[in-house]
């Protein structure tokens, strides 16, 4: 077990005790940097990411909103998963956040020129493609 599924844990532990107790589980609030600090990270990589999200689906916990969307200063909530507890602030995840690898442009090439291109080929580039500007690399 890490540093960070132990603190996880706990929080799990003393949020289900607080429905157990007839009380609503009062989510943790904590910064992204603070919860992947928790895990002796400084960075949300691929490997990290599924580690803390596998620690939050066995504890039955999740960050609202989902502290992969968001930037690393942003607050979010460590709230439970469980529908038992019957609370209703726990909607699905917020999606909005736009990713650059979502954008069509970001998974291919740039359409550029060589140096040695003729003018006329940047030009019919530029025109097939509505561009104003063209990169020129070799």
């Amino acid at each position: 077990m890490t540093r960070g599924y132990e603190w996880l844990s706990e929080i799990a532990e003393r949020m289900k005790a607080e429905v157990v107790a007839a009380a609503a589980a009062t989510p943790e609030q904590i910064t992204v940097r603070e919860f992947i600090g928790k895990y002796s990270y400084v960075m949300r990589g691929v490997h990290i990411v599924s580690r803390i999200r596998n620690d939050l689906e066995k504890l039955d916990l999740r960050t609202n909103p989902d502290f992969e969307g968001v930037s690393l200063g942003s607050t979010i909530s460590i709230e439970l998963y469980s529908e038992a507890t019957g609370s209703a602030s726990l909607g699905e995840p917020d999606s909005a956040t736009h990713r650059i690898g979502a954008l069509e442009a970001a998974n291919k090439s740039p359409v550029s020129v060589n140096p040695e291109d003729p003018l006329r080929k940047a030009t019919t580039i530029m025109r097939i493609h509505d561009y104003s500007r063209l990169p020129v690399m070799t």
